[in-house]
């Protein structure tokens, strides 16, 4: 019914840029602005709802601390706005480990846990959801923490003999 408004509005608008000869003080005042003034709160209504069934997909990874000692458990917190299928992605010096979680129930809190590993240092934690309906929005969110203990020492160079 809403796009019914539309399509009057836009009809409506024609035929005021068609026409030079609308006095706009008394056109102000009269019930054909009323009229075009509802339309045009109607059409707003109508996209203003379309876009609250389906909102943009929006998500968080977070840590509850930023560092941790090698063997501790290390709680990864995350959560999407819609139905969205997940991958976190720990990235640290030793390479990657992917984790995937298919339909992810939107405005919940989910929590995986992980174990700190040698060798210390920065670890990075990515979150790439993509919203299991239309639109198919894809999103990313980062986050990273510390490990401490022994580092992998940066390679050494000698000058030849």
């Amino acid at each position: 019914m809403t796009s019914k408004f539309c399509a009057i509005y836009k009809k409506y608008i024609l035929l005021i840029e068609r026409s030079s000869t609308i006095r706009w003080d008394s056109f102000m005042r009269s019930k054909s602005f009323i009229a075009l003034a509802l339309i045009i709160a109607l059409c707003a209504i109508s996209v203003e709802s379309a876009f609250a069934q389906n909102p943009p997909l929006q998500g968080l990874v977070w840590l509850q601390r930023e560092s941790f000692s090698v063997g501790e458990t290390i709680p990864i917190h995350y959560l999407v706005t819609r139905t969205a299928d997940v991958t976190i992605t720990v990235s640290g010096p030793t390479g990657n480990q992917n984790f995937n979680f298919r339909s992810v129930r939107g405005s919940t809190v989910l929590t995986f846990n992980g174990r700190a590993g040698q060798p210390g240092g920065w670890r990075s934690v990515t979150m790439r959801a993509t919203a299991s309906s239309s639109p198919r929005d894809t999103i990313t969110a980062w986050t990273g923490f510390y490990i401490r203990g022994q580092t992998s020492a940066p390679p050494t160079f000698s000058a030849p003999a």
